[in-house]
């Protein structure tokens, strides 16, 4: 805690003027603070920043790009030391897309442009390892064990003090064998286990086939989906909302130019389907989805400080303008309209409103999956 006792010691005594994330050793810092600190490398590893109105983000100084670690820029921009993000944005809260694709190194640019700014709260931080954006331990250790290369203890002279400090303990020579086994990941723990691929064969998964559901009577059902492909900038959003008969209300496809997560894309899909209901003033509405980390967190209400979850608070606060909505996971064949127009919608990289004639890959979806529908 940040206003407990002790970290208000520490800070007094190793960065009264500087935050923790700037804090450096001293002179004479103790074994405890070397601790904290190296931990903080694990924190910093893991951390980034996400882009609220942009005023906190130093372009060129900061990790912010979620791409993966380290979430800096591939090279820097020729901007002055310490300009930050809000100076790249219009008033509206985009992006300056000429000022991003002439600046930005052609790597860094999808990355860019598929963060869609926050403006109406100031910049955050995130945990980039969990769903919810909070560090937890187990994902520290997961971070620390499964990127060895990237940390490291930063004071080598520490950790070679205490490896002498436990051979020349009196502990048998079978309790020293085994801690020094433990620190190099020798056991045949479950972990260590699947990383040799020593895992049993997986049962064969033998499921019925699926098909579209429709909603109850007076009721819609809104299909979403999201196209990305991995490691390529362009997304396809689609949202298709249906009645209980099957038969089409109203569709949209929007297709964003930079790199999604798939969690983002999908919240993002969901958003728009929403607003796409108000808009069509329907009041009692299903929305369904195959990405299970989105739904659970909307069904769960959490507070997240991921980006992503940021846009689950969104579509939460849009729930005050129906009289019903619900949130479900559906596999994928489950809604192949929607899937159909994702796809088109990323080749062909257009944004578009249908009440009638579907592009020829979804309308056919549409007529065989009809008749499925119990009247």
């Amino acid at each position: 805690m940040p206003n407990c006792l002790m970290a208000r010691i520490l800070k007094a005594l190793y960065f009264p003027h500087d935050t923790f994330l700037e804090a450096n050793i001293g002179h004479f810092g103790s074994s405890v603070w070397r601790s904290i600190l190296w931990g903080r490398e694990v924190l910093m590893k893991g951390s980034r920043w996400c882009v609220g109105d942009g005023s906190s983000i130093r372009i060129n100084e900061d990790h912010w790009l979620p791409r993966g670690t380290p979430f800096s820029l591939r090279s820097k921009v020729s901007l002055p030391e310490g300009v930050t993000i809000d100076k790249l944005l219009t008033e509206d809260g985009t992006w300056k897309t000429a000022e991003v694709c002439s600046w930005f190194h052609v790597d860094d640019i999808p990355w860019v442009l598929g963060i869609t700014p926050i403006t109406s709260r100031s910049d955050w931080f995130t945990w980039s390892l969990t769903n919810h954006g909070q560090y937890t331990v187990a994902s520290g250790y997961k971070l620390r064990f499964t990127h060895l290369d990237i940390v490291e203890c930063s004071n080598k002279s520490t950790l070679k003090a205490w490896w002498k400090f436990v051979w020349g303990s009196k502990l048998t020579p079978k309790m020293k064998n085994f801690i020094w086994r433990v620190f190099n990941q020798w056991l045949p723990t479950k972990v260590e286990l699947t990383k040799q691929v020593m895992q049993s064969r997986p049962e064969q998964d033998v499921r019925p086939k699926r098909s579209w559901q429709p909603p109850p009577p007076d009721h819609v059902l809104i299909n979403i989906d999201a196209s990305v492909v991995q490691d390529k900038p362009g997304c396809g959003l689609s949202a298709i909302i249906r009645d209980h008969n099957g038969q089409l209300i109203v569709a949209e496809s929007l297709f964003i130019p930079g790199m999604l997560s798939i969690q983002l894309a999908e919240a993002y899909a969901i958003r728009m389907g929403l607003l796409l209901a108000q808009k069509w003033s329907l009041k009692k509405v299903h929305v369904s989805a195959d990405c299970l980390g989105v739904v659970s967190a909307l069904q769960a209400s959490p507070t997240s400080l991921s980006d992503w979850g940021m846009i689950i608070q969104e579509i939460l606060m849009l729930q005050k303008h129906f009289t019903f909505v619900q949130f479900s996971f559906v596999h994928r064949e489950c809604y192949a309209v929607a899937n159909a127009l994702a796809i088109w919608n990323r080749k062909t990289q257009s944004c578009n409103l249908w009440t009638i004639d579907l592009p020829d890959c979804a309308a056919t979806l549409l007529l065989v999956e009809k008749p499925l529908v119990a009247v």
